[in-house]
């Protein structure tokens, strides 16, 4: 129920994503900044900002996005340096264009909005950012930090490792058996078991009977050690797999790609989508 209730809100996350995305690049800025603005009211994080002020920017609304760049410097507080010169630079250029008539500083193209740079095998990965109310930013896959592999909880570590031990436990059982059949066989040409007693089969023989019994025995305490060490740690692995915590499931975080991210690009700081 809880991954249901995760992928459901994950669909609809997107879903409003994908039609704020299509509002701002089809002129209807108003639904566009609507949608951005409460999908930032339930994640608390930034990005959300940012694409208010590009939304405002591409449909020439100059002022506006110049308040939201301003709003979104404030709320990132965890901006790099260079990410903070960027946003501070279109702020700049935004002013320059009110300033002389919404002309391009320079003859310069304005950068693309919501550039779908995922799409590229060279887009930078983006930088994590934590909102400024110390809460915890949405998944990683929400916001393109999709690491190859996440750490392991130390159930899953443990019960992997017990695995491997139960596996290693198999093969001593194994060995012990076969163990035991050999000297056994070498135990019953020569010898036999009567009254509790291990004796030759003939008097003549001079077989070592105690030694060859006490092989024997020696062989299937291994063979019993292997095999119910084998069963226990493989229990225990078992059960260690089944206790730790669960990651996202692969249906989820693909289904999540598709929030807007952060990158750095020659032309400026790009407001990425994942498609």
């Amino acid at each position: 129920m809880a991954v249901s209730a995760t992928a459901a809100a994950a669909d609809s996350r997107d879903a409003r994503e994908r039609e704020a995305r299509k509002a701002c690049f089809t002129g209807n800025v108003d639904r566009g900044v609507e949608m951005l603005v409460d999908l930032y009211g339930e994640t608390g994080h930034p990005n959300y900002i940012y694409n208010q002020a590009r939304c405002f920017e591409r449909n020439g609304k100059y002022d506006q996005a110049i308040l939201s760049y301003e709003d979104y410097l404030r709320k990132a507080t965890n901006l790099g340096d260079v990410e903070r010169a960027q946003v501070e630079k279109s702020i700049a250029d935004l002013r320059t264009k009110l300033a002389t008539g919404g002309a391009e500083p320079g003859g310069a193209a304005a950068p693309p909005l919501l550039a779908p740079a995922l799409d590229s095998a060279t887009a930078p990965p983006p930088p994590s950012i934590k909102p400024p109310d110390g809460t915890a930013p949405p998944p990683a896959g929400a916001l393109g930090d999709r690491p190859d592999r996440a750490e392991w909880p130390w159930q899953r570590t443990a019960g992997v490792m017990s695995l491997v031990a139960a596996g290693g436990g198999l093969a001593i059982g194994v060995a012990g058996t076969i163990l035991r059949q050999g000297r056994a066989s070498d135990f019953n040409d020569a010898c036999t078991y009567f009254d509790g007693q291990p004796m030759a089969r003939t008097a003549t023989s001079g077989a070592d009977c105690r030694g060859k019994y006490d092989a024997v025995q020696a062989a299937e305490r291994m063979m019993w050690i292997g095999y119910v060490g084998a069963g226990v740690l493989a229990g225990v692995g078992a059960t260690l797999l089944l206790l730790s915590p669960r990651g996202q499931p692969q249906a989820v975080a693909s289904a999540r790609r598709c929030a807007p991210l952060l990158g750095r690009a020659a032309s400026g700081l790009l407001c990425e989508w994942s498609f």
